[in-house]
């Protein structure tokens, strides 16, 4: 549920000005040291047996070296995404930069500590090229030009509403325009703005010319990229031939023929084929609607969206197998000599140290040894082993499983810092910077601004408190009893919460019997009525907390002017209230001798409150009322000051902060607020 902007503004105002910025400095610093700390120790053993093949056959050091390999890729990614979830609970409402932005920064920061950990562990292999500017340029060209509609899928996160409606459509819409941009030209846009992509020169252009004329095809723009691997690809919707300096510092003008005959045949396809094979880029839209689906119906439903994403791509798999066993018969065919091809490959792998067999049958291309003699040249080597699978599998399992620890206690952190600012064992001000705004934290706060007269203060806390709970409306409700707030606004929160609550599909008893008591105070009795209708239709007659739930549906039906369905309620609680494990519990009975009154069962009222007496074994019985009206005030998020009265649900350990009504504030009440409030609090409780 949205959190109107002028409400977290009114909570800022009253908290220290370095708050706002604490938990997205500190979500920022967990992304640079944790990538920084765990990676090296992880990739430590892939890294080491990298090492050992120093001096080897390059077929022998490709294959040792392709389990590090894989492991940077993925692991950066995946801690990347991990810690964006980690910032994503740190950036709370409070946040200066808000959830998302903090997620986003989380992100990028992740990624690049990362990176920066796998350079520390690769430095000193050999055959790995010095860092720099030039490095750095090519890379982020290359990745642009390789996953820009990965960028664009997280750009659409960024922006995508948490619920589904007109707002997702429209990112749905807007990141399909952009990826059709991007395929049909943008894709060239960025790395030619960073100087990294040019036009190719004369000699270039000639040989893709000659290339695309023996096999029919026109119209190729070709480009040269300075980047440190030696490779070539296309882009289909522009018609765009990228070759990289590497490549062509590497072969020889035949070899790099049969390589360029290779990239035209992918631009010779059918136009249907070359549709779906770029249909592939837009399998990563789906999933940016993994937010509105765990946050609407659950987490696990978040997996929802990972499905067109697999099928498509496990669809088109077949298809991309396809295309390079074509290409490379047309490589093969245009080659100058026999074998040109084939050593042009084997060149190819040799610079980029790529294995010679991986024995990975869904990968796109297939293994160098296999299209070799499919080339009709036997290599001079043995057929090598593929990579270890056990060492790229344990790598990624022993990396995700300590990053997912990692998250899972920066993400406890915060729950535990707020339990122990409950207790009193730590500082709420930390606990709610390191929570981003947690709502438990925040009611602390707020009793500890009334305890020191800063009465507005706590209010604007408890307005906070009552929108960022949308999950327990037992929090608005205590702030709409005690702050006595405008019936519109009170209105306006219980649409707000009622609305939440049908997204999410959690419907409940207590929840309804909250909203119709929110409904009662903003004067609309229609929703209260329906609203307490389906807490009764909810409500489980055998449940041994029915009683509870028969005081607030009994002072629910006096104060929607229903006497004898209240007296009806009564008799019912009171029958459970004898028969359950409860029939000495001073609360329960404080609850039930408040609707015997009510409904005008003075003797009743008095024998439920001898029972509060008795069981308080005190003797000043309004010192017992006193000690009870705090109890009757605890709620699950937080633990606030005496009040005049709390509608309260039962066992429950923790607490919702509410606001407590003051003298001084009685005379902001709306006439009809002051009207409904007597029908609402109990009448030992009411102030003369």
């Amino acid at each position: 549920m949205r959190i109107p902007d002028g409400v977290i503004d009114a909570a800022r105002e009253h908290l220290a000005s370095w708050l706002p910025w604490a938990g997205p400095a500190a979500a920022l610093a967990l992304a640079t040291i944790v990538p920084l700390v765990l990676l090296p120790p992880i990739l430590w053993p892939a890294a080491r047996a990298a090492r050992r093949a120093a001096g080897a056959p390059w077929q022998e050091q490709a294959r040792r070296r392709w389990p590090l390999a894989v492991s940077t890729r993925l692991l950066a990614m995946v801690a990347a995404a991990l810690l964006c979830f980690s910032a994503w609970e740190m950036g709370g409402p409070l946040a200066a930069t808000g959830s998302r932005t903090t997620a986003g920064l989380g992100f990028l920061v992740a990624l690049i500590a990362s990176i920066a950990a796998i350079r520390l562990v690769t430095a000193r292999l050999p055959g790995t090229p010095m860092a720099g500017p030039d490095w750095l340029r090519g890379h982020v060209a290359l990745w642009c030009l390789m996953m820009g509609h990965v960028l664009i899928m997280a750009a659409m996160a960024l922006v995508m509403p948490l619920h589904f409606g007109l707002g997702v459509a429209l990112v749905l819409a807007g990141g399909a325009l952009a990826t059709t941009w991007w395929l049909r030209g943008g894709i060239l846009v960025l790395p030619r703005l960073m100087g990294a992509l040019r036009p190719a020169d004369a000699k270039l252009a000639a040989q893709v010319e000659r290339a695309a004329r023996e096999q029919g095809v026109r119209g190729i723009m070709v480009f040269e990229l300075r980047a440190p691997i030696a490779n070539a690809f296309v882009v289909p919707a522009p018609r765009a031939l990228v070759v990289t300096g590497a490549l062509r510092e590497v072969l020889d003008a035949p070899q790099l023929g049969a390589i360029l005959a290779h990239e035209v045949a992918h631009l010779g396809e059918s136009r249907r084929r070359i549709a779906l094979f770029s249909s592939r880029v837009y399998a990563v839209l789906p999933l940016p609607l993994a937010l509105p689906l765990g946050v609407q119906f659950g987490v696990w439903y978040s997996f929802y969206a990972f499905v067109p994403t697999l099928v498509l791509l496990m669809a088109t798999r077949r298809l991309l197998r396809s295309f390079e066993e074509h290409a490379d018969r047309h490589g093969a065919r245009a080659q100058a000599g026999e074998g040109t091809y084939a050593h042009a490959l084997e060149a190819l792998h040799r610079a980029n140290l790529l294995p010679a067999v991986i024995g990975d049958r869904r990968r796109p291309h297939p293994d160098l040894y296999d299209r070799m003699v499919a080339a009709g040249v036997q290599p001079q080597f043995e057929r090598p082993l593929p990579p270890s699978k056990w060492m790229t599998r344990g790598t990624l399992s022993v990396g995700i499983a300590l990053f997912g620890a990692a998250v899972i206690a920066t993400t406890a952190g915060a729950d535990f810092a707020a339990r122990a600012a409950q207790a009193g064992a730590f500082d709420p001000t930390w606990a709610l910077a390191l929570g981003g705004g947690d709502p438990r934290v925040a009611g602390l706060l707020a009793e500890q601004f009334e305890a020191a007269g800063r009465h507005d203060a706590a209010s604007d806390l408890g307005r906070y408190v009552a929108w960022a709970s949308p999950d327990e409306p037992w929090a608005a409700l205590s702030w709409a009893c005690l702050d006595a707030p405008s019936e519109r606004e009170v209105a306006r929160l219980a649409a707000a919460i009622e609305g939440h609550l049908r997204r999410q599909s959690r419907q409940g008893c207590w929840q309804e019997a909250a909203l119709a008591e929110l409904w009662l105070l903003a004067g609309d009795y229609a929703r209260a009525s329906a609203a307490r209708d389906r807490a009764l239709a909810l409500t489980d007659r055998a449940d041994p907390d029915f009683a509870w739930m028969a005081a607030i549906l009994g002072r629910l039906a006096d104060g929607l002017g229903e006497p004898d369905r209240a007296r009806e309620l009564l008799a019912t609680g009171l029958a459970r209230r004898a028969a359950g494990a409860e029939a000495d519990d001073p609360r329960l009975a404080l609850e039930l001798a408040d609707l015997a009154r009510r409904v005008g069962d003075a003797d009743q009222a008095e024998a439920l409150e001898r029972v509060v007496e008795r069981e308080g074994a005190l003797q000043d019985r309004r010192g017992e009322l006193e000690r009870l009206r705090r109890e009757l005030a605890g709620r699950r998020l937080g633990r606030m000051i005496a009040a005049p009265y709390v509608p309260v649900r039962p066992s429950t350990s923790q607490y919702v902060p509410v606001r407590p009504s003051t003298s001084h504030r009685t005379s902001h009440r709306t006439s009809h607020t002051a009207q409904l409030r007597p029908r609402l609090e109990p009448a030992a409780w009411r102030r003369g």
